[in-house]
This record gives C-alpha cells, structure tokens and sequence, in this order.
C-alpha cells in the first residue's frame, strides 16, 4: 500500500490559484507511523479521515513519496478517494482542513 511521509506536509501549499486537472487523491494520516495512504471509510487507523491532497499519482513502494496539497479548490470529479468515501460524504471533513471541494462548472454557451 502507497504511505507518504510526515516531511510530505510542508513541501507543497496551494493558496488561491487553481491547481491542475487532476485526478487528486484524498489522504489520511496513519497514527501509529505519521505516515500518509489513501483514506478510506473502514479504516480504523487514522487514516480514515482524508486530511491532505496528493498532488501526483505517485508509487511509494520504493520509498517516502513529497507533494500534496494542504489547502486549496479541487475538482470534486477528479477527487479519487478510498473505498466507502464519496465527494459528498469527506467535504466537510476536509473543508474544516482548508480543502474545498468545487462542482466543475461548464463553460459551453447555453444556446
């Protein structure tokens, strides 16, 4: 399973400006190591609340991965989130950490 590193936080803040297209993946904190993995709903070891977006798609079986997000817009259709998750159901969550989930809005002439 991906884990991303405590150090991970500090190295990337997203303030006002939009970020890229995605797809973002929602992560939680594993109490026990500090560590990062993709939240999911039944998890039962900190992690289950995602509190951070993964900037990249990354493979952390080598090693600790850097980049996320601590704040920021995000497409709430590109958000991949772990099983029993849902955009609706980890907005509040993460908009209490500074992580707003957006609704894409068209911009194709309504005629």
């Amino acid at each position: 399973m991906d884990r991303w590193s405590p150090a991970t936080r500090d190295r990337h803040r997203h303030r006002g400006q939009r970020p890229g297209s995605g797809p973002w993946r929602g992560v939680g904190k594993i109490t026990a190591s500090g560590k990062y993995t993709l939240s999911a709903a039944a998890a039962n070891d900190g992690s289950q609340a995602p509190s951070v977006i993964l900037a990249d798609a990354v493979d952390a079986s080598g090693g600790d991965k850097l980049g996320v997000y601590l704040a920021g817009e995000f497409n709430a259709g590109r958000l991949v989130l772990g099983a029993g998750h849902t955009a609706n159901s980890v907005k509040d969550t993460l908009r209490d950490a500074g992580i707003y989930l957006k609704t894409a809005v068209s911009a194709a002439d309504p005629a």
